[in-house]
């Protein structure tokens, strides 16, 4: 469950992060060259899917620490404790 959460929001921040950057480069591109003739081109998109894939992986990661502790917990001491 902690793992299938981490995944999720892992998948809408990447989401979320990778439209974002576009946009706000696409400004600053715009901005700084006066022109985005080359900013959509595939070669420059190729690092959105990565950085999103690296970014769901990080997440995911840093969610089986809880999920590998919580699964070694017994359910009566845990609840006992909160």
């Amino acid at each position: 469950m902690f793992i299938y959460e981490a995944g999720i929001l892992g998948i809408i921040g990447a989401v979320i992060g990778a439209a974002m950057s576009v946009a706000i480069g696409w400004v600053v591109v715009l901005a700084m060259v006066g022109s985005t003739e080359y900013f959509l081109a595939p070669a420059s998109l190729i690092y959105v899917p990565s950085a999103m894939l690296i970014g769901v992986i990080i997440c995911v990661v840093s969610g089986v620490y809880p999920a590998w502790k919580a699964s070694n917990l017994d359910p009566i001491e845990a609840l006992r404790a909160e």
